[in-house]
């Protein structure tokens, strides 16, 4: 705490104390004058010496007087803790004898003096020190305990007197694994809580201070450098968690160290951001080093979403080679609806529906939102009716989303692109087209550190080439074709060759 903050404090809690006694009472009892404490009360410099003559005198409980902790008086506190207590405050003495000892000369005859009282002052305190930390680390130790079983049973209201408790229990230890359990413990509850940003903002720390301590890169490394990575994209971030995967695997390299299943989930994680943020090859490399790991991975969840869709996205297999390769699980049947969805190949996304979603452990539940979405999909696709676009739209106008402003013209990009597809599906071009300039101005608006994936931007690119012909009069038109164009040829290059298989299926408009 800076000096002008612990001066602060204590004012405050002195002002408090005069409800308890007249000024003239303190003055009396402390030795000082009632023009000094009215001084103190105003805003002047608190000493130690005054603040030690309210313990000794008074019985303030210096734990209270200090940081607000426990009763008011000693009276009213265990010896335990009085005893600690006092401790606190002699160390804080300690402090403001090093500080005025700054203030004063080292040169002249009284120079080995002074510094005789600067080495004893540092002395008592490193020993005062050392004797708190000593006794808080179990107290820490049992808060982070109790943070940790109340965040696991969602009890966030118990966790924030917990998570308080500790930090305040911090600033005596100065642990640093328990300090670390204590970021991660933090970051989790302000997550439960709704609070994303500052959930962020705690895992970010928590990553860079492992980076810049140099400590060792160990399973919970890569473990909190994915949910990182999980928490970023959770804001649209995906750019800034591309950033963090390549600089843990490549400092995980640097140091030699051996690679573990957490290795890999982080791996095959930064393969998933390089495959839906454009970049095939780099997805694909990983794809190669995940599938000739060490360690078995054919059953990780994360091994097998790269594994289905950079496959599938850059051509290698199609939707039957996906569900005949890999062993049936959630994330392989999640897959198979994801596939057929972005290819709008309606004969694969009902073989999939059929197939993958039901009340088998492996299946996904008919009740699931996106199964709901593939079945819509599936209705209109099969029974193209204007009046079910109206329904639709009326259905997702409705909804409202419960993200950040941050996030809100991301969402109402994908919210645009979606009614466009279903009102172009429907057969409501005049609707299908104002929804596609709604969703246009949308991604202009996008922050560019919220980059938006590349199936999405596929979705509205496709929308724009399948409504909008060559010979279009609008210059508006013109130029969103154009760039539907590029994006779809710089696509297929860079090894996205799904694309062009679906491409050339596609129906375009007649000139």
């Amino acid at each position: 705490m800076k000096a002008g903050q612990w001066n602060d404090t204590i004012r405050k809690r002195l002002g408090e104390l005069t409800t308890h006694f007249s000024q003239a009472e303190m003055a009396r009892a402390t030795g000082i004058s009632r023009s000094s404490l009215n001084e103190y009360l105003k805003g002047t410099r608190i000493s130690a010496p005054f603040c030690s003559a309210l313990v000794k005198e008074m019985k303030v409980n210096p734990l209270w007087l200090l940081v607000g902790e426990g009763a008011m008086f000693l009276h009213d506190v265990s010896a335990k803790t009085a005893s600690d207590a006092t401790e606190l405050l002699s160390l804080v003495q300690a402090m403001e004898s090093i500080a005025q000892l700054r203030l004063g000369a080292l040169a002249g005859d009284d120079h080995k003096k002074t510094l005789r009282r600067l080495n004893d002052s540092l002395e008592y305190y490193e020993q005062t020190k050392e004797k708190l930390n000593a006794a808080a680390r179990p107290i820490y130790l049992r808060l982070l305990d109790d943070l940790r079983r109340e965040l696991g049973k969602r009890n966030t209201q118990q966790a924030k007197g917990l998570r308080d408790a500790a930090a305040q229990v911090a600033r005596l230890c100065d642990d640093p694994a328990l300090n670390d359990r204590f970021l991660v413990e933090d970051a989790r509850l302000e997550d439960l809580s709704g609070n994303s940003g500052r959930s962020l903002e705690l895992s970010r720390r928590r990553f860079f201070r492992w980076m810049e301590d140099g400590r060792e890169i160990n399973d919970d490394f890569f473990e909190s450098s994915t949910n990182l990575c999980i928490a970023l994209i959770r804001v649209g971030r995906r750019m800034e968690a591309r950033r963090i995967c390549r600089a843990a695997v490549t400092l995980a390299g640097e140091r030699g160290d051996h690679p573990s299943a957490n290795y890999y989930t982080l791996l095959e994680f930064l393969g998933f951001l390089e495959l839906h943020l454009g970049d095939m090859q780099a997805a694909l490399d990983c794809m190669r080093q995940s599938l000739s790991a060490p360690v078995d991975r054919s059953n990780a969840p994360t091994h097998i979403r790269l594994c289905m869709q950079a496959s599938y996205l850059a051509g290698f297999s199609g939707i039957n080679g996906l569900a005949s390769d890999w062993s049936d699980s959630f994330t392989k049947s999640q897959n198979m609806l994801y596939a057929p969805l972005w290819a709008e190949d309606v004969e694969g996304l009902q073989m999939a529906a059929d197939r993958f979603v039901g009340p088998k452990p492996y299946h996904v539940p008919a009740d699931h939102g996106f199964v709901r979405y593939c079945l819509q999909c599936l209705a209109i696709w099969k029974s193209p009716k204007k009046a079910a676009y109206a329904r639709i739209k009326k259905e997702y106008d409705g909804e409202s989303s419960a993200e950040s402003d941050v996030l809100k013209e991301v969402n109402t990009f994908t919210h645009h692109r979606t009614l466009a597809r279903f009102a172009r599906i429907c057969g409501c071009r005049e609707e299908a087209i104002e929804q596609l300039e709604l969703s246009e101005d949308a991604r202009k608006n996008i922050l560019p550190t919220l980059t938006h994936e590349q199936i999405g931007t596929m979705e509205h690119y496709r929308n724009a080439l399948l409504l909008i012909p060559a010979n279009t009069r609008s210059s508006v038109h013109t130029k969103l074709r154009e760039d539907a164009l590029t994006f779809f040829d710089n696509a297929i290059a860079a090894g996205y060759t799904a694309f062009a298989q679906w491409r050339r299926n596609w129906k375009l408009p007649a000139e």
